[in-house]
């Protein structure tokens, strides 16, 4: 009889729980407090509406990203499966070549490994952004070298970053001055990889 009055048992989670046939639940954030508590965000989420993607770059300059020509409101961004052009839009950017990288996780597990992180093999291309509108085709960026500056040397806030990533990806130069895009292009497969 004590099992026919569901308000009334206790520490029980069963009642509250969801099953969904076509949805994931996965981390979508998390927080913490000073008091050393916090907690994760979990978020049900239809695998076949794309790949949800945080897009880390860092530069000196000032980064805006575009997504298949249109601006990102966030670097937590979706992708849908198919070929797709990440552009970063650089301005401000000091008077001697400097660095810039590129890593992108899988959702917002900063722990994971990243799926995809820049590398020196021609991938990440620079052109002029003379032109407001958007950024140019692929084909029309230049491969950007390596860097061979000293990432210690460069006195900025971003520094730390620098370093953390630096065994992951690859640092890359990109001309003084600017303003410029960096593009990559990327496939999301129907499996949720990347490449």
């Amino acid at each position: 009889m004590a099992d026919e009055r569901e308000d009334l048992r206790l520490n029980t989670l069963h009642r509250f729980s969801k099953h969904a046939q076509r949805l994931v639940l996965e981390e979508h954030s998390h927080c913490e407090v000073p008091a050393g508590c916090g907690g994760v965000v979990l978020r049900w989420r239809d695998p076949a509406t794309g790949l949800p993607l945080s897009v880390y770059f860092a530069t000196l300059g000032e980064a805006e990203l575009w997504i298949d020509g249109q601006l990102a409101p966030s670097s937590q961004i979706e992708l849908a499966p198919g070929a797709h052009t990440l552009a970063f839009r650089v301005d401000r950017l000091p008077d001697q070549p400097s660095p810039v990288a590129l890593v992108v996780r899988h959702g917002a597990a900063a722990h994971d490994t990243p799926l995809l992180v820049s590398r020196a093999d021609g991938s990440l291309r620079g052109a002029s952004a003379r032109q407001p509108a958007g950024p140019p085709p692929i084909g029309e960026g230049q491969p950007l070298p390596p860097f061979h500056g000293d990432p210690a040397a460069i006195g900025d806030k971003r520094r730390w970053w620098f370093d953390h990533q630096r065994e992951r990806c690859d640092l890359l130069e990109v001309p003084p001055r600017g303003p410029l895009w960096v593009l990559r292009s990327v496939v999301v497969d129907e499996r949720g990889g990347i490449r």
